[in-house]
């Protein structure tokens, strides 16, 4: 498979993705990219570092400090015979691309 028929009949991160807060705000769209990976699909990352921003930084603890994804698997898509429906998340740091063991 290439990587635009990866992208076609893969999850759609704004599909999958339905809601996206840090600190209690919706995520600033310019901190939110996108890349595939080979075994798990159209991939959504979050704070990832660019020459443009500084990453973001949490300070405090408790209810609505930290990151929240609410996420649609959108389960009628899989065929049948699939075994497991669900979704990979990785805490990485913001220089990093996440690897998948």
């Amino acid at each position: 498979m290439d990587e635009e028929w990866r992208w076609r009949k893969g999850h759609k991160p704004s599909d999958f993705m339905q809601k996206c807060l840090f600190r209690g705000r919706i995520c600033p769209r310019n901190r939110l990219s996108y890349f595939q990976n080979l075994r798990y699909g159209n991939c959504i990352t979050f704070n990832k570092l660019n020459k443009e921003m500084e990453a973001l930084r949490l300070s405090d603890v408790g209810p609505n400090t930290g990151l929240i994804f609410e996420l649609n698997l959108q389960s009628m898509l899989y065929h049948l015979s699939t075994e497991a429906i669900g979704a990979r998340v990785v805490i990485h740091h913001p220089n990093e691309t996440p690897s998948f063991h």
